[in-house]
């Protein structure tokens, strides 16, 4: 196996059971490694199934089982300690204590993420000092489990210890203490395995009975969105957290999650795409609501597209996604004539799925949700159900009784239009061509409608760089056959927006395509959001013109700006809890931004900024400040 480096982009140490090429240099001992072949996945990943590669494991089969190694030379931090540690496992038994990750030898300094009594604890000796923190669930046995463990030192003298399963926060507990600098990560680490007596003769015990997937050691705090977001447990590695972020050690391409972005448009919930790492590529979302109108179930339409470019290997597929656990349910294999096909838009109606591409919507019945069959199941389409349309079937949505289909074009090809096409009683395209044609801008992606505050409006998404994406917002009475009507609003939106889908409660959700292998490891793309997401109404509708401009309001970040009317200069004011990055914005009434300002970290307290606003155009603008996931907005009136 091959040694890592220290320095080799925040990743200190990683073990993964059949990929020596990614792993640090270990040391197992009655430790198996081969593919766990689980039989919930028998149809998608055991020979003669689906073709999905089968996930690897390291078998410990309890004392005789140790496995340690790691890079060959300490890492020291200026102002540590700041790591984090994480295991992917399944226990087969239970037993009083489980030493999973660590670098401790015997009472020496270091840190073990581990299980006492089946319950999560995480512990970091430092000058003889034991800082322990204890999670509050059991880890049960044969299932499947994330743990996740950090330490950060702050600058107020603050020890700050987190344990995370599963993509929530367990606990967290800030305890005083004064460290001296340099903070040494010390290796070796040890998987499975207790280690005692002195690092010169150390004397290793194995602790765990069980399967291991992987374990990780990162030298940073790893990111919010990355430790906070339920895994969809679809199968793959890593239960479904994008795994190609495993770049080689020793390399200088940044980990996964210090690459995801954050956005000015708040998201109300999110988790991981699946089967993002069988080189599938998200398009179309369809939405299933629950009796308070709550998203029940996600669906994402997929293609495949490997690393090298290579299409039509695998059918396309369309996930149903459990939106209150965050969890892949079901996976459906489409066998139409769109069998390979992009499937760029799905839409829900009753109980089938329209699926759109290639000029074709094609309607699949969903059956029953029966928890004693298989999570993958092949699709057949209605034989009545298939249609041509006159438009590409870029996207498709349902909205009262039709079904909008959309062309997506690029300023090199003839204009695009959406289409309305009609439903009767039973869900089916009515006889007869489309009702409704309207142009649409170029480089639309999907659409959707919703009915808020007594308005129609529809709700168009297009990726408006390299970075920004846009949701653009019209009134339906506004739009035209002879012309593109103008949009009222632009909504910034992660790079790699796809297909749109209302929530009856009007959340909007939907997925991008920046977080798949073929974009991270071919094109590119800087952006990383490997989510899909929803974005309440009250976000979408934020730039409706407000009847009245009144006096400074205060925000959830204590926000005030004055003078208002303005002519020359703004002073802002605001509260932080956190040190944060924080984003100032002046939006006008179309939603585009007309100054912008970037701090890249503020301090705890009271803060004042000044922008000059004397070349801004009369009018009627929104102040807008982020930071620390907190929102601040308040409306001002610009006099020249």
């Amino acid at each position: 196996m091959l040694v890592g480096r220290t320095t080799s982009a925040g990743v200190v140490f990683r073990y993964l059971p059949g990929s020596a090429e990614l792993s640090s240099r270990v040391h197992p001992h009655s430790v198996e490694a081969g593919p766990f072949l689980d039989p919930l996945e028998r149809a998608a990943r055991w020979p003669g199934g689906w073709g999905y590669a089968p996930v690897w494991a390291a078998e410990f089969e309890g004392r005789s089982s140790t496995l340690w190694g790691g890079p060959t030379r300490d890492l020291h931090q200026p102002a540590g300690p700041r790591l984090t540690a994480e295991v992917w496992l399944r226990l087969f038994e239970s037993d009083t204590y489980h030493s999973l990750l660590s670098n401790r030898i015997g009472s020496e300094g270091g840190f073990t993420l581990g299980l006492d009594s089946q319950i999560p604890y995480f512990a970091i000796s430092i000058g003889g000092i034991l800082y322990r923190i204890n999670g509050t669930q059991e880890v049960l046995t044969g299932q499947d489990v994330w743990i996740a463990a950090s330490v950060e030192y702050t600058f107020s003298h603050t020890l700050v210890l987190s344990i995370y399963r599963d993509g929530r926060l367990e606990v967290q507990e800030s305890m005083p203490a004064t460290l001296t600098t340099p903070y040494a990560i010390a290796r070796p680490f040890f998987v499975g395995t207790e280690a005692t007596g002195t690092e010169d003769a150390p004397f290793l015990t194995g602790t765990l009975t069980g399967l291991l997937y992987a374990a990780v050691v990162r030298d940073y705090v790893a990111h919010p969105l990355y430790l906070t977001t339920v895994p969809p447990f679809d199968g793959s590695r890593y239960f479904g957290l994008p795994a190609f972020h495993d770049y080689e050690l020793g390399g200088f391409d940044l980990p996964m999650d210090q690459r995801i972005d954050s956005y000015a448009t708040p998201v109300v919930r999110r988790f991981f795409l699946p089967h993002v790492n069988d080189a599938f590529i998200p398009q179309g979302t369809a939405v299933r609501s629950d009796a308070a109108g709550r998203a029940e179930f996600v669906y994402v339409s997929y293609y495949h597209r490997t690393r090298t470019n290579r299409l039509a290997t695998r059918r396309s597929i369309v996930v149903e996604i459990d939106a209150v656990r965050g969890r892949a349910r079901r996976t459906f294999q489409l066998n139409g004539l769109l069998a390979t096909a992009h499937v760029g838009g799905i839409a829900l109606v009753g109980e089938a799925l329209y699926v759109a591409s290639e000029g074709i919507l094609e309607r699949y019945p969903i059956p029953e949700y029966d928890p004693a069959a298989s999570r993958y199941i092949d699709l057949m389409p209605d034989t009545d159900g298939t249609k041509r349309v006159l438009s590409k079937a870029s996207f498709v949505s349902s909205f009262q009784d039709t079904l909008w289909v959309g062309d997506y074009r690029t300023a090199s090809q003839p204009q695009p239009f959406l289409y309305g096409y009609g439903l009767d009683e039973s869900g089916q395209i009515a006889p007869g061509t489309a009702s409704a044609i309207y142009p649409i801008p170029r480089r639309i992606q999907g659409v959707d409608f919703f009915v808020a505050r007594g308005t129609v409006y529809v709700f168009m998404a297009r990726n408006r760089s390299s970075r920004e994406a846009e949701v653009l917002r019209f009134k339906r009475a506004d739009l035209r056959s002879g012309a593109i009507s103008p949009w009222e609003a632009s909504l910034t939106f992660p790079h790699g927006i796809e297909d749109l889908a209302f929530a009856e409660d009007g959340t909007l959700w939907t997925n991008s395509e920046s977080g798949t292998d073929y974009y991270q490891r071919t094109a590119g793309w800087s952006t990383f959001f490997p989510f899909v997401y929803g974005v309440s109404m009250s976000e979408l509708l934020v730039r409706v013109p407000e009847r009245q401009v009144g006096p400074p309001v205060r925000s959830d970040l204590g926000m005030q700006v004055f003078p208002n009317p303005a002519t020359d200069e703004l002073a802002i004011s605001y509260m932080l809890e956190k040190p944060s990055p924080v984003r100032i914005q002046i939006i006008d009434l179309l939603g585009r931004r007309a100054l912008d300002a970037e701090y890249p970290m503020q301090q705890p307290g009271a803060q004042h900024v000044k922008m000059r606003v004397k070349d801004l155009a009369a009018g009627t603008y929104f102040v807008v400040v982020d930071a620390a996931g907190h929102r601040g907005r308040q409306s001002i009136v610009h006099l020249r």
